[in-house]
């Protein structure tokens, strides 16, 4: 720790990595006691410990356009502690291009519905939280969210929940995994079938009372249907895989779907229709 009034006129490179350990990393001290001679060598090796969160302990009006290119270059996320002077339109679509929750850290006036659709893609459904309210709310914007996550929905406007069958149908078509989102009350044996025809992994998501044998024979003529997946559960009621498992294990869906073409065993949506002729065969012969 560097001890008041006994500065040498010059420090090395290692002693400057050292004095920005012991601030960005240990905490020991801030850079208030810094002589001014150290800071540029200083805060040069604080960005180079952690380029994420070094300028965070450089006082905002001594980071240079330099010292904060230089922890940007290593990490995008440096952009959360640039002056806002520093930040610049095309700076906001290159952080976002290289980390989507860089959104962020990007002033309101460059959150465009493109860059926030880009964030998206490239950080994943949690960056909604920063996207503006307007955009979460509009349709066109749902529809275009949910086609890059289907669990976009989960962080949309609550207004979501109250479209009509006709917005779903349309999220399903462009991204049929998103029919593990539709609410019970829109789905139906199309949009089950279209789902499972665009992507035959989305039988895993239609709980298996909606099964019929034409289900699983669309499924199991798509390739990237397979017999092994990386989940360790499925639960077939509500359909659902859940359990990330890194290491391949046996699919039951899938195994399933092939006992189901074979004629092995029977699917429950197939036994359900099954029984409602049979009841209305019995209610037409009790007319005659």
């Amino acid at each position: 720790m560097i001890q008041e009034h006994s500065y040498p006129a010059e420090i090395t490179d290692t002693k400057a990595a050292e004095i920005a350990k012991a601030i960005v990393i240990d905490h020991q001290f801030t850079t208030s006691i810094l002589p001014e001679a150290y800071k540029p060598q200083v805060y040069a090796a604080m960005v180079k410990a952690s380029p994420a969160f070094g300028l965070g302990h450089i006082p905002e009006a001594e980071r240079t356009p330099d010292l904060c290119m230089q922890a940007y270059k290593q990490q995008p996320l440096a952009l959360r502690y640039f002056p806002k002077l520093q930040i610049s339109e095309d700076l906001c679509e290159d952080a976002i291009q290289r980390d989507g929750t860089c959104l962020a850290y990007v002033p309101e006036q460059y959150k465009t519905k493109n860059r926030c659709l880009s964030a998206i893609d490239h950080g994943g459904p949690e960056v909604l939280d920063f996207v503006p309210y307007d955009y979460k709310r509009d349709e066109n914007f749902m529809l275009d969210a949910i086609a890059i996550s289907e669990y976009a929905p989960l962080k949309l406007d609550d207004s979501i929940w109250d479209k009509p069958k006709s917005f779903w149908a349309q999220a399903v078509d462009r991204n049929p995994f998103s029919i593990a989102v539709v609410p019970k009350q829109h789905r139906d044996k199309l949009m089950y079938a279209v789902a499972v025809s665009k992507d035959g992994r989305t039988i895993a998501h239609i709980p298996e009372e909606a099964w019929t044998k034409d289900l699983c024979e669309t499924a199991l003529q798509d390739k990237r249907f397979i017999p092994e997946w990386n989940y360790d559960q499925w639960d077939p009621h509500v359909g659902l895989p859940y359990g990330i498992n890194p290491k391949p294990q046996p699919n039951p869906v899938y195994i399933k779907a092939v006992k189901v073409y074979k004629g092995m065993e029977v699917a429950i949506g197939d036994q359900l229709m099954q029984e409602k002729r049979k009841e209305s065969s019995h209610d037409r012969a009790r007319t005659l």
